[in-house]
């Protein structure tokens, strides 16, 4: 499928990539066929599909994860560094994890130095969610329990992230929420569960507004002085556990304004000809969400070594 301009994946990319290095076409040009490894074939694959998008906010949570590590010294793109580790998790190019860590450093207001002054509104909402103001520092260990839940070791094999949510779920016959390696697949999924959701909210709302990609929720609807932010998600179990990070959480508690959340079960995918289809699926909303402590349990935890 052809692509735009800005869609491209230049050769030093590839020469500078953790996971592509070592292709055979870069070492001998002149050579006629090339075999790439299955991990080449699937890290060559999530790139071709991040190439020229803008950043979901869940993809942006790798700066303020990496970008702590750098504070205060040169941001490192070598093997094993923070940002070489968030370029194989969340499968975007090396420059582009290198300039989303300078965009941040341009965001803090406690580094002198000169930054990037490409900060998005994803990056300012993401700055906002981990930067304490109060106490002039990062809340690591928030941001770590974000990018480890978000992109956890081995999610690298995963092609592509499509919005906040990570994890969807498919009709399998089985209860329970899984990974869908297939980015087209998973998108169709979420796309059904979001349709869903608006079709329900603007019979109530006169202005709805798809916030997923830039926000930690995914629609904000206005009606008068109320506004209401609704956190979607999908599955095919029973829909009593599902799985939050920690920006969702944050944004159903913050003030001004109500929070819903609307889950969908039982969509089901069906393959055509052209590309797969989601359809079905019932839902269940709770308004004025507000998930107790009692209520969450983590899945990820991340140790300081003494």
């Amino acid at each position: 499928m052809a692509k735009g301009p800005q869609e491209v994946l230049h050769r030093d990319w590839l020469t500078r990539d953790p996971g592509l290095s070592n292709l055979q076409i870069l070492k001998f040009p002149n050579a006629t066929n090339y075999l790439p490894k299955a991990s080449q074939a699937s890290r060559f694959e999530a790139l071709w599909a991040r190439s020229g998008k803008d950043w979901s906010y869940a993809e942006s949570v790798a700066g303020p994860w990496a970008y702590p590590q750098t504070f205060g010294g040169p941001v490192s793109t070598a093997p094993g560094s923070s940002v070489s580790t968030a370029v194989e998790r969340i499968g975007r190019v090396v420059t582009g994890v290198y300039n989303k860590v300078m965009n941040f450093r341009a965001l803090d207001p406690r580094d002198a130095r000169k930054g990037l002054a490409a900060a998005g509104e994803t990056d300012r909402a993401v700055w906002a969610t981990f930067y304490d103001p109060q106490t002039k520092q990062i809340r690591t260990a928030d941001v770590e329990a974000e990018f480890n839940r978000q992109w956890p070791s081995g999610s690298e094999t995963e092609p592509e992230s499509i919005g906040l949510e990570e994890v969807v779920a498919t009709t399998t016959g089985k209860g329970g929420q899984g990974f869908i390696g297939d980015s087209v697949t998973r998108k169709a999924v979420e796309d059904r569960a979001m349709d869903m959701a608006k079709e329900h909210y603007d019979k109530l709302f006169k202005v709805v507004e798809d916030v997923s990609k830039s926000r930690p929720c995914d629609l904000v609807f206005r009606g008068g002085e109320t506004e209401v932010r609704v956190e979607v998600k999908d599955t095919t179990g029973d829909g009593k556990v599902i799985r939050l990070t920690v920006g969702e959480i944050k944004n159903s508690r913050g003030p001004g304004w109500r929070t819903d959340l609307f889950i969908v079960r039982g969509i089901r995918v069906e393959y055509g000809p052209d590309s797969p289809k989601a359809t079905d699926g019932e839902f269940s909303l709770l308004e004025e969400w507000i998930p107790r402590d009692e209520d969450l349990s983590p899945e990820v935890f991340t140790y300081r070594v003494p």
